[in-house]
């Protein structure tokens, strides 16, 4: 029998600032696996949407196994983010070079993980 989906304390605070800024969130903190807390999507430069994952965690707290091993297969964006300013950011810049604050989690074809050069690390436990 699986466990209730434990929720990071950081999360309600990130879901109300990314909804304050315009953007779309759904919980998916339930569905397990490793997959990230939440389906975001907000309004790009060009008028459109960038749809991403986002991974809420408490400042300290590591990304677990099942999630690295996610994070290295999924082929799209995902972001671990620590606060709602490092959310804010992820949604606010379109270069993921240029984001701080966070983990910018991206698959290239051989399943490495690529990292930004933001301050945190994705060392799992």
């Amino acid at each position: 029998m699986r466990r209730a989906a434990k929720v990071d304390s950081t999360q309600a605070a990130i879901v109300a600032r990314l909804r304050e800024i315009g953007a779309a969130v759904e919980h998916l903190h339930t569905v397990g696996g490793g997959v990230p807390d939440l389906l975001v999507a907000a309004r790009d430069r060009k008028g459109g949407y960038r749809t991403f994952l986002l991974e809420c965690k408490t400042p300290g707290e590591k990304i677990n196994k099942q999630q690295a091993e996610f994070i290295a297969r999924w082929p799209g964006e995902i972001h671990v983010c620590y606060t709602p300013e490092d959310a804010v950011n992820a949604v606010i810049s379109e270069r993921p070079e240029a984001r701080t604050g966070l983990i910018l989690a991206t698959a290239n074809p051989g399943g490495q993980i690529v990292h930004d050069s933001g301050s945190r690390t994705a060392d799992h436990d």
